[in-house]
């Protein structure tokens, strides 16, 4: 029989999530993660329709280094899982808002140093 009484409940396996959900499960609380499509992936889920295939959501970062993704990944072990690329090389690109498309600069998310629950 499936459990019925669970500590969390999270709605859409997306990166949050996902990220959520493994998070406190790595804590202890019993989570369930509910998602409404067949597949994870939330908004960087790839879909066929009539032979063409397309994102759902314009997904145009990569998982980077030195950035929270990167402490998410090692906290729930995983971090091996995955290649993190360095931003800021020559082919690395961003619509800044003025509609320009330039480099991305050397350090592309900065975020206050993270630290576990």
């Amino acid at each position: 029989m499936a459990q019925s009484n669970y500590d969390v409940i999270v709605v859409g396996a997306g990166f949050g999530g996902s990220a959520c959900a493994g998070l406190l499960a790595k804590r202890g609380l019993k989570v369930l993660l509910l998602e409404k499509n067949s597949r994870a992936g939330g908004k960087a889920t790839t879909l066929s329709k009539k032979g063409f295939t397309y994102t759902a959501w314009v997904v145009i970062s990569a998982p980077i280094q030195d950035s929270l993704l990167q402490v998410v990944l090692k906290e729930l072990e995983i971090e091996g899982q995955v290649e993190l690329v360095a931003p800021g090389g020559q082919d690395t690109f961003y619509k800044n808002s003025s509609g320009k498309y330039v480099s991305m600069p050397p350090k592309c998310l900065l975020i206050p140093p993270w630290t576990p629950m």
